[in-house]
């Protein structure tokens, strides 16, 4: 559950309609690929459209200071997935939108990592 805390966690989104009327949303800065922090953990929206949420590789990429390669993505999405490290927050019932926590624990993905290189399920 993604909780309020000011607007100092939150930004506010809006456009004008062409009917004159404007559309506001308010977004958590650590669901924006330009505005969170990497260092702690970021939230991912997904329509389900996709096996993995779009953004889940140029955000993680952006968190941890290890080298990832987009080829990976399918593994890291699983296994973080196994080891916790990606949460369902909200499967999206009545919003169309599922939300995702994602844990940006360098040590735990350099041990994923690690593990897939050795296993060769991943290669540089």
């Amino acid at each position: 559950r993604l909780e309020l805390d000011g607007m100092k966690q939150h930004m506010r989104i809006q456009t004008s309609l062409p009917c004159g009327w404007t559309s506001a949303a308010l977004l958590h800065k650590q669901a924006s690929l330009k505005a969170m922090n990497p260092e702690q953990p970021f939230y991912l929206l997904d329509d389900g459209s996709q096996a993995i949420p779009p953004l889940f590789y140029a955000m993680l990429n952006k968190s941890l200071a290890l080298p990832l390669l987009e080829d990976w993505l399918a593994y890291l999405w699983t296994t973080g997935r196994e080891q916790n490290l990606i949460t369902l927050l909200d499967q999206g019932k009545g919003q169309g939108f599922a939300a995702w926590q994602v844990t940006p624990s360098g040590e735990a993905w350099q041990n994923i990592l690690e593990a897939g290189l050795q296993s060769d399920q991943i290669q540089f």
